[in-house]
């Protein structure tokens, strides 16, 4: 962090920057008026807690795969995704505060030798990730779509995973906007995978084995948020395309 252009120009290093300005883009806000800001960080909250693909191994592995065990694993593995996500968008914020920008990377300096170094090393567990994060989305196409025996299976698996992460770098190259089209994936497939299918699985599965109150408190969070995130979805939407 110490080596953000908001530190150097906190420290005076760049003399092109207005100081009201400056001082109001350093200024620490807990909490932003905008909807708009709010609904996008909702979606991208949706969108973090989506890119997890360890459930359904985790759920598989199970030996006592009854609604409890799934109850106490899925509350576990959200808590500690939480305290981590918070941690890290708070030191984020902290360090960058208004000058934030939707890449993070972009945030220092391009001249910087370290990161440099971050960059490559970025790119390289983004390329390997990518493929492994997609595989499980992949296999599920897959299922829906081949007819055909072992091999068809494995190559339309491999065209699938390779048509997507074609599709994921060329929006990368096209666009530094990546906070708008995270956004956007969150607030559409996030609110179906998060929310709207857990609420509707919940209400068949779970329902019945919690207290009353705990129950409905719980199917209509997950429906009231589903909601939210659509409407998240159709502000975004109206908001870059219109």
């Amino acid at each position: 962090a110490c080596k953000a252009p908001s530190y150097i120009l906190s420290e005076g290093g760049n003399k092109g920057i207005d100081t009201v300005q400056h001082n109001e883009a350093w200024e620490l806000k807990w909490w932003s008026t905008d909807p708009y800001d709010v609904l996008q960080s909702f979606s991208i909250a949706l969108f973090a807690f989506a890119a997890h693909t360890n459930a359904v191994p985790v759920a598989m592995s199970l030996k006592k795969a009854d609604g409890g065990s799934i109850w106490r694993v899925s509350l576990y593995s959200v808590c500690i995704e939480l305290v981590f996500y918070s941690l890290m968008g708070l030191g984020g914020y902290l360090s960058f505060r208004g000058y934030t920008k939707q890449d993070f990377i972009l945030n220092y300096r391009d001249d910087d030798t370290t990161m440099i170094l971050v960059r490559c090393v970025y790119g390289v567990v983004v390329c390997l990730g990518a493929p492994i994060n997609l595989s499980p989305a992949a296999s599920s196409i897959l299922g829906l779509i081949s007819k055909h025996g072992r091999h068809s299976s494995h190559t339309l698996h491999c065209l699938v995973v390779t048509v997507i992460v074609v599709a994921c770098v060329c929006v990368a190259i096209s666009s530094e906007h990546i906070a708008d089209v995270i956004g956007l994936i969150g607030a559409s497939f996030g609110s179906l995978i998060v929310l709207a299918w857990p609420a509707m699985i919940y209400r068949k599965a779970l329902f019945d084995l919690h207290p009353w109150y705990l129950a409905r408190f719980v199917f209509y969070a997950l429906a009231s948020s589903a909601c939210l995130g659509f409407a998240a979805f159709s502000a975004q939407a109206c908001n870059s395309w219109c």
